[in-house]
């Protein structure tokens, strides 16, 4: 029986079978190479060490403006000791003797913190500080301070 013009032609499945192969070959390529390079960081840099790490940071944080320590300070906000960011935190809450440290956190997206720190001052003033932190490239970042709006 030969072929009309009205029947379809069938796909030769010598052509289909390759490349399907050759998929699914390129995905697991990829896959494997995703997982490597995931797991070939340095430890702490691909995930987020979790809220107690955070806590520790945030208290070392304190720790740094209780001793108006600036070169620790800056040591823990990546910045120097002689920066905007270092020393508007100083003037603003070292040296205050904070003590009685509660620290709440909250996370709406991996490796992001928002902080609340309500501390109670050498003076018998409630001090309250607001932070976002983020872990990246291995270490705790800490948002900017707000500059001073000019007058």
């Amino acid at each position: 029986m030969s072929r009309t013009a009205a029947q379809p032609r069938q796909a030769p499945r010598t052509v289909f079978v390759p490349a399907l192969a050759a998929l699914v070959l390129a995905t697991l390529v990829v896959v494997g190479v995703l997982i490597w390079v995931r797991h070939d960081l340095p430890p702490g840099q691909g995930h987020d060490p979790g809220q107690p790490a955070a806590e520790q940071y945030i208290r070392d944080y304190v720790s740094a403006l209780n001793a108006n320590q600036a070169v620790e300070l800056g040591r823990l906000l990546d910045k120097p000791s002689g920066s905007f960011e270092v020393q508007e935190r100083l003037r603003r809450y070292g040296g205050r003797g904070l003590g009685a440290v509660r620290v709440s956190m909250r996370t709406d997206f991996p490796r992001v913190y928002q902080v609340s720190i309500t501390a109670q001052a050498a003076d018998g003033s409630t001090v309250r500080m607001r932070e976002v932190i983020e872990w990246a490239t291995g270490r705790w970042h800490m948002a900017p301070v707000a500059a001073p709006s000019p007058s």
